[in-house]
């Protein structure tokens, strides 16, 4: 009697245990998610910059993407900003597929402490390359040669990243994952189905 007491109580705690890590795993405890327009460059500014989080849900805004200027092979020259990381960023992406962005790693970025660094502007919204002061452009044109900027695209020297699609934080879990979750935990299938029924009852 205490023995089977003993494998119901096993059973339960099994249960409760995988239910919970299926339910916080699944419900939004996800790192990041991106619901702007352009996944690709956000997959490319949170491969490259050390310490981009992306999104946090509930903790800050989205990453601020702004494309600046694009070459003759597709490179995207685009400025990122994280609130909740330091800086300005500046960063070129190589190329984008459906699936893939390439982008050269370690000299594909500049970052600036401020705004004032780059613009006399009182803002970085509609920021254009005409806007940035003679010492950034130049320090611009020196990223865009180290990219290899309108230049055929080589794409094997360059670090290929799924992109970040995800673009819903995902919801909790469904009544069919978690009756297979569940069903794992029991040995025979009417143990298995009379819990069932008691549990969606």
């Amino acid at each position: 009697m205490t023995n089977r007491k003993f494998k119901v109580n096993g059973k339960i705690i099994i249960i409760i245990i995988l239910v919970s890590v299926i339910v916080f795993g699944i419900s939004g405890c996800r790192n990041r998610y991106y619901t702007g327009d352009y996944p690709e460059l956000y997959t490319v500014a949170t491969n490259s910059l050390l310490g981009a989080r992306g999104v946090v849900p509930y903790l800050h805004s989205e990453p601020r993407i702004t494309i600046l200027d694009v070459d003759s092979q597709g490179r995207t020259l685009f400025l990122y900003v994280d609130v909740g990381m330091p800086g300005i960023n500046l960063l070129i992406s190589q190329h984008s597929d459906e699936h893939y962005v390439y982008f050269h790693p370690h000299y594909n970025f500049i970052i600036f402490e401020t705004r004032e660094e780059m613009t006399s502007r009182i803002t970085l919204d509609g920021v254009q390359m005409r806007h940035f002061h003679p010492e950034i452009i130049e320090k611009i044109d020196e990223l865009k040669e180290r990219n290899d900027w309108n230049q055929e695209l080589n794409l094997e020297s360059s670090i290929k990243k799924e992109i970040d699609s995800s673009s819903v934080p995902p919801g909790p879990i469904n009544r069919d994952e978690l009756e297979e979750a569940l069903g794992i935990a029991w040995n025979n299938g009417e143990e298995r189905e009379s819990r069932r029924e008691h549990l969606f009852s």
